[in-house]
């Protein structure tokens, strides 16, 4: 909540107070989405590495090839 403030009047403070929390959800929001970007990327690379071809996986996910291939998390060989 946004502190006492008598520079500002009670329409400014509850102003400040919504868009603090739409910036607070705006967060969450992008961290889910790294999230779920990060789990899809184990996930295919999991698929490909058990033996499914990308061709496979693509089809089972509907997305293309090409996706598929950026995807899959590269082991550095060395």
């Amino acid at each position: 909540m946004t502190p006492d403030r008598p520079d500002l009047t009670d329409d400014q403070r509850a102003a400040v107070t919504d868009w603090k929390q739409s910036q607070d959800k705006a967060e969450q929001a992008r961290k889910l989405t790294e999230d779920a970007a990060t789990e899809a990327r184990e996930a295919v690379t999991a698929l490909s590495r058990s033996g499914m071809s990308q061709k496979a996986i693509a089809a089972l996910l509907g997305i293309g090839q090409q996706r598929v291939s950026q995807l899959i998390i590269r082991t550095p060989r060395h």
